[in-house]
């Protein structure tokens, strides 16, 4: 993630195998993200709850730890 706040933008990015077929897994629980070849992609929106970030981030986790 780039230090300066200028740089950043909107969407956590990060290199996962098969990454559309962590989109589909994640799709299915509820959790809206997107792949380009290997780089998921998540955008947390504002007016998401804590709760739904914190349960969003345990199911990618969960996901990709599945392999």
């Amino acid at each position: 993630t780039p230090r300066v706040d200028e740089s950043r933008g909107g969407f956590v990015a990060f290199r996962v195998p098969n990454a559309s077929r962590v989109v589909a897994a994640l799709r299915r629980e509820g959790v809206f993200a997107d792949a380009r070849d290997d780089i998921l992609r998540l955008g947390p929106a504002p007016y998401l709850t804590n709760e739904e970030l914190d349960r969003g981030a345990s199911l990618v986790s969960a996901v990709v730890s599945r392999g």
